[in-house]
Parts: structure tokens; sequence; C-alpha cells
């Protein structure tokens, strides 16, 4: 199991897209009211994730 940061997986479950956001100086990902810079290799990644997207269907298939 890979814990970003160190997070419990019960708030892991709770880093939605909507906290993902890019300005002129980088990419952050907010946690809790804080803000992080991802590496920018990161930052693509979850990008590119965001953008492709994946539905919960193929997550958890029925």
């Amino acid at each position: 199991m890979i814990r970003p940061y160190g997070l419990p997986l019960i708030r892991i479950v709770h880093l939605t897209t909507g906290r993902f956001h890019q300005d002129e100086r980088g990419a952050y990902f907010t946690f809790d009211k804080n803000a992080v810079l991802l590496p920018p290799t990161l930052a693509r990644l979850i990008e590119q994730q965001t953008t492709t997207g994946r539905s919960l269907d193929s997550v958890h298939p029925r």
C-alpha cells in the first residue's frame, strides 16, 4: 500500500481531483487547508490521471 505523505488510509479516500490545482508557479495538492507544492513528475502523473479519468466500475467491477 502506498501512503502519500504518511496519510492514514481513511484520509487518502478523501483525496479528490478538486484538491489538485496548478498555476504559473507549479502544481499543488491541498491536504486539509495546506497546499503542498508537488514535484513536477508527480504533478504530471496526477494531471494525466485527472484528464483521462477512470470510472468507478473499472475500480470496483460489479
